[in-house]
């Protein structure tokens, strides 16, 4: 119907071979505009992202999608027939997909081709879908008018002003490793962004998730030591994201210094090399971020540790009477420095679990002197079915939610 209200119908007759590929190609734009405007309140729901030039970029795709299938289909036909001719058509099927995504990054790369949005709920997402397609097959002005003024009312209530927590954390789930978005005052802080068990977390699971929370820009990511599952993902997420400035301890700084060819120091000269601000921050900084106040308790600035973990930064967020604590992967030592200090120093009602909730003498203390209501705990599936801190949580009626 598109198609048709656009263009009129398709010419059969078409005389000659560019009239015929001027027939195509108005199919093409067609089919391509509607599966955009169809998927799009999919998209919005999964991602929170508007991709403004995925119809266009659609058109230039689907030639090389066409090929990709036709030599994806033949290989899997001669990998049971003749499997060598099978690994040949393997380069071939690599190279083309290769291309389609160098296509899709070229697109992502300008500016303003994508809009963030608040996340919408799935009735919003039914609802706008029957309203494009009412709005697409419709066949006189005054049906198309109301569906005009529905899609306007859909966006304005996806759009809309929210009501948001003075505070909110969110963790995110990335099996063994950390990354924990804090928003406050129209501030957003990325503390960590790794993976131990998964290195494309950054890519298949940290960008799409924060794109989904309505991220459009970290104002300062935290990379609390120097450990890979903390860290690993830091690059795509500037990448993705524009990162005003990266905050690192003086150890991290000094390792990445010593092993200029090793994954720290690699990570350090990338985020040199995107000209992104790194900011040094030791036990004893403050700072206000949004309406809140953030303290760095641990570590030391010229301290030197026996394992890098108890390396590890440790905050106290401080907000409208309460205090979440951030602790990273701090261990024995960094606990032991942390419990000399007075004795509410530690007192916080949000913990996340320190070193995704390693279970020793030291953890069990340093958890009593916190007394939180909740432990947020980042762990993937080998030390969560070890877990021993079921029974100290219940005795502290501590409420803990696990990635």
């Amino acid at each position: 119907p598109l198609r048709e209200h656009w263009w009129g119908p398709r010419d059969a007759l078409a005389p000659s071979a560019s009239a015929m590929a001027g027939e195509w190609l108005k199919d093409l734009v067609a089919a391509s505009l509607v599966a955009w405007l169809i998927s799009m309140p999919i998209i919005i729901h999964h991602f929170g992202v508007v991709t403004l030039l995925a119809a266009p970029a659609s058109v230039i795709a689907i030639p090389i999608v066409t090929l990709l299938l036709a030599v994806g289909y033949l290989k899997m036909l001669l990998g049971v027939l003749m499997p060598s001719a099978g690994l040949v058509l393997g380069a071939a099927l690599t190279a083309c997909t290769e291309f389609l995504i160098s296509i899709v990054q070229m697109f992502d790369a300008i500016p303003f081709t994508h809009l963030p949005v608040p996340g919408v709920s799935a009735w919003w997402t039914v609802a706008a879908i029957f309203v494009m397609i009412g709005w697409l097959t419709a066949r006189s002005k005054r049906r198309a008018l109301i569906m005009l003024s529905c899609t306007i009312a859909l966006s304005a209530w996806a759009l809309g002003p929210r009501v948001g927590a003075e505070l909110r954390l969110d963790m995110l789930a990335v099996g063994d490793g950390s990354c924990i978005l804090v928003r406050t005052g129209g501030e957003t802080i990325l503390f960590d962004a790794g993976s131990s068990t998964n290195l494309n977390a950054g890519r298949q699971s940290i960008v799409p998730a924060l794109r989904r929370l309505g991220v459009d820009r970290i104002d300062g990511l935290i990379i609390s030591h120097a450990n890979l599952d903390h860290y690993a993902a830091a690059i795509e997420v500037a990448d993705a994201f524009r990162v005003s400035r990266v905050l690192v301890t003086p150890a991290l700084l000094r390792e990445a210094e010593e092993t200029p060819n090793e994954p720290l120091g690699f990570l350090v000269d990338a985020i040199n090399r995107r000209a992104i601000t790194i900011q040094p921050v030791a036990a004893g900084h403050v700072e206000s971020i949004g309406e809140t106040k953030w303290t760095w308790l641990h570590p030391p600035a010229a301290a030197r540790f026996g394992i890098v973990n108890d390396s590890s930064s440790v905050i106290a967020i401080d907000a409208f009477g309460r205090r979440a604590l951030l602790t990273g992967d701090v261990q024995t030592e960094g606990m032991a420095m942390l419990l000399g200090d007075p004795v509410d120093a530690l007192r916080a009602d949000v913990i996340e679990f320190p070193h995704h909730g390693s279970f020793h003498e030291a953890a069990i203390a340093f958890m009593q002197a916190v007394r939180p209501a909740v432990a947020m705990q980042s762990t993937g599936w080998t030390r969560w079915l070890g877990d021993r801190w079921q029974p100290i949580l219940d005795e502290s009626n501590v409420k803990r939610l696990v990635t």
